[in-house]
Parts: C-alpha cells; sequence; structure tokens
C-alpha cells in the first residue's frame, strides 16, 4: 500500500489535483481527495449495477463517478479565482493609498487583510504570515502566484519584484496596474457577455428548423 501511494504521489495527476485543490483553498490532502474519488466511482458503479447489471455500464458509471469530485474543485476553484480577480484592484488601491499614507509595503498588505473579504484577504495575510515564518516577501509572493494562478495578479507580483531590484514610485506603480486590472476585468466580462450571447443564439437557430 505504501509503494502504491508512492507512485501515487510522484503522478502528473497527484500534482494537478494537488494545485487545483490549493487554488479551491480546499483543506484536503491530494491522497484523500483520491480516495474520496474512488470511493465516489466505485458508489456510482454499484448503483448502475443494481440497476442495470452490465458491465460496461458500470465501468463507464464508475469513472464517472471518479471523476465528479474533481469537477466539483474545479468549480470551486474557478469561482474563487473570479472573486479573487475582482477584488484585486481595489486591493492594489488600498495598497497605493498606505503606502502615500506613510505605511510600509508590509504594514499596506495587512490593511487589505483587516479591510478586504475572502478570497484576497485570505492570500495576503498567508503572504505576511509566511514573510514573518522567514520566507522573503519576494518567496512569499511568488508562493501567492502559485497558488492563485492568476494572470493579473502575476503582474503585480512580476511588478513587485521589479520595484525591489530598481526601485520606483510604488503608490504610482500600482495605481497604474489597478487601473489596467479594471479595464481587463472589464474586458473580460464583455467577452463573456458576448460568448453567452453567441451560444444563445446558436441554440435558437438550432431549435427553429424543429419548432
Amino acid at each position: 500500500v505504501q509503494q502504491t501511494t508512492k507512485n501515487i504521489e510522484k503522478s502528473n495527476y497527484y500534482a494537478r489535483i494537488k494545485s487545483k485543490l490549493l487554488q479551491a483553498y480546499v483543506k484536503m490532502k491530494p491522497i484523500e481527495f483520491i480516495e474520496l474519488s474512488l470511493l465516489s466511482g466505485l458508489v456510482l458503479a454499484s448503483i448502475l449495477y443494481l440497476l442495470a447489471g452490465k458491465w460496461l455500464i458500470v465501468i463507464i458509471g464508475f469513472f464517472a463517478g471518479f471523476k465528479i469530485p474533481e469537477m466539483v474543485i474545479e468549480t470551486i476553484r474557478q469561482k474563487r479565482a473570479k472573486q479573487l480577480n475582482d477584488q484585486l484592484p481595489q486591493s492594489l488601491s488600498l495598497i497605493a493609498n498606505g503606502l502615500r499614507a506613510g505605511f510600509s509595503f508590509t504594514q499596506a498588505m495587512a490593511v487589505v487583510g483587516r479591510e478586504m473579504e475572502a478570497p484576497i484577504a485570505d492570500e495576503f495575510s498567508k503572504v505576511l504570515r509566511d514573510n514573518s515564518y522567514g520566507k522573503t516577501m519576494e518567496e512569499a509572493l511568488q508562493d501567492l502566484g502559485k497558488r492563485t494562478d492568476d494572470e493579473d495578479l502575476d503582474i503585480f507580483i512580476t511588478t513587485l519584484v521589479i520595484q525591489q531590484q530598481v526601485g520606483g514610485d510604488l503608490s504610482e506603480i500600482l495605481d497604474i496596474i489597478s487601473e489596467t486590472i479594471r479595464e481587463r476585468v472589464k474586458l473580460k466580462g464583455d467577452i463573456r457577455t458576448l460568448i453567452t450571447q453567441s451560444k444563445m443564439s446558436a441554440w435558437v437557430i438550432g431549435i427553429l428548423p424543429v419548432a
């Protein structure tokens, strides 16, 4: 059993599940999630066996049941990622205002952790905890980027790393990034609206001949 567990932990599937659990902020070990997926697959396969009694359907049911927990985690991950992305511009504005008020960067991030709601508050608070436990701010921010896998947050992190190396007015830089991200969020929303409208049009056109 231990050897099987070690082999699973070395697999790409294990790494993908670990990343998804981290990004979804689900406090479950990857191996526990895999066990849950196996249990889900076995339950659905057993139900289909009792109902149909055909092994082909049972096998399909097992794989479908195995994927259900991952689909749930992916939904949670996407929802959390969107919330974080929507909160990011306001968070950067708070940090910029804090810097102008005379706060240090860590103090300004602490304001975000107190004033904002989850998930951005949780993520920024974790950055500060990691920093206080001995990681450099750059390492803590890079871990944040890995956890969230958000393009806009990566822009923020990259800008901070460069600013620490070359200097500059960080509050002004953050204002520019905040405005850029707001425009990107607005553009993404417009794109989603257009895609939804196109899908609706396709459904209507497909149904009209039948109707």
